[in-house]
């Protein structure tokens, strides 16, 4: 349902689109918990990762051995970041969904206002 101000609502439309986008948030906030999951553990293979390349490396200062740990850890690093990525994405649609469910909310109020005052 698109949302047009002018051409007005019926209750059913309001309440219908509102149970979808509720059964839409279920679904998302489950893709937010298994994305943050994914993301932690990459995080965590990421860092494990890195402290060993660093602890390896043969660097002849501290900024050289963090350069050639990151070099190391490449697969681990863009492997966190893209986790990251899809966590982020994940958690802006489940705030979408949520203004847009606040939106419903909204109408349905007006709606009930309006019926209760008559024509």
């Amino acid at each position: 349902m698109k949302v047009d101000v002018k051409s007005g609502f019926l209750p059913h439309e309001v309440e219908d689109e509102l149970l979808r986008f509720t059964t839409e948030i279920d679904v998302v906030m489950n893709q937010v918990v298994a994305a943050d999951n994914d993301a932690t553990k990459a995080t965590i293979a990421y860092e494990i990762a890195m402290a060993r390349a660093v602890i390896s490396s043969t660097g002849r200062n501290a900024e050289e051995r963090k350069a050639m740990a990151l070099l190391a850890c490449e697969n681990e690093y863009v492997a966190h970041e893209m986790a990251g990525l899809v966590l982020r994405t994940a958690r802006r649609r489940l705030t979408e969904l949520e203004r847009k469910i606040e939106i419903l909310r909204t109408f349905a109020a007006n709606l009930r206002v309006q019926s209760l005052s008559g024509p």
